[in-house]
């Protein structure tokens, strides 16, 4: 992904006001995870967000945590015998309610259920499905992004969320969830 594609993602979500307040810290955390030598301007505009909403930016990283953890504790119970491709995930709401989900494998391979649409699936279960984090945690040497199909269902509850993907030694990537899925299929598609 190139720096500008970083930049105007950046720009157009740290600063808009029709997003959540939420929203714009999630995107100002995200820049935080840039190399800041590269991004000079945002990388000061993101400190000084972050430092004007301490109270908020607490709360997310707490979640976060809870997050992490919800993932980690999912990713055992996941039920993966065909490919043995355990897969932990949760997600965080606007509400900064946690909800996790693993992988359900079939033996009929098309009934599998990922575990990030199990995790969106729960949030929708308890009425609260405005996504800002997703995270995804593998037991892979290098963090692992959502499947097509997840980031699909994930874009319906939280076209504006960050994903975060861990990997088995606990590394993390940070990436916007519509820089994963660009020009995505949604509900304005079907009016045109």
């Amino acid at each position: 992904m190139s720096n500008i594609a970083f930049d105007t993602w950046i720009e157009q979500h740290m600063f808009n006001d029709k997003l959540s307040k939420r929203q714009r810290l999630a995107a100002a955390m995200f820049c935080a995870k840039l190399e800041t030598d590269a991004h000079p301007k945002l990388a000061l505009a993101s400190a000084n967000l972050l430092d004007s909403n301490s109270i908020e930016l607490v709360q997310l990283t707490n979640a976060i945590q809870l997050a992490r953890t919800a993932a980690h504790r999912a990713i055992k119970n996941a039920y993966a015998p065909y490919s043995n491709f355990h897969v932990g995930a949760s997600i965080i709401t606007q509400s900064l309610n946690v909800f996790g989900g693993c992988n359900v494998e079939n033996a009929s391979y098309g009934l599998t259920i990922c575990a990030e649409r199990n995790a969106v699936g729960a949030a929708v279960a308890a009425a609260d499905t405005d996504v800002l984090f997703v995270l995804v945690h593998t037991n892979t040497p290098a963090p692992v992004w959502p499947c097509g199909a997840c980031r699909q269902v994930l874009m319906e509850f939280g076209s504006q969320a960050i994903c975060i993907g861990i990997d088995a030694q606990g590394t993390e990537a940070w990436l916007p969830l519509e820089l994963l899925l660009p020009n995505s299929f949604n509900s304005e598609s079907l009016t045109q």
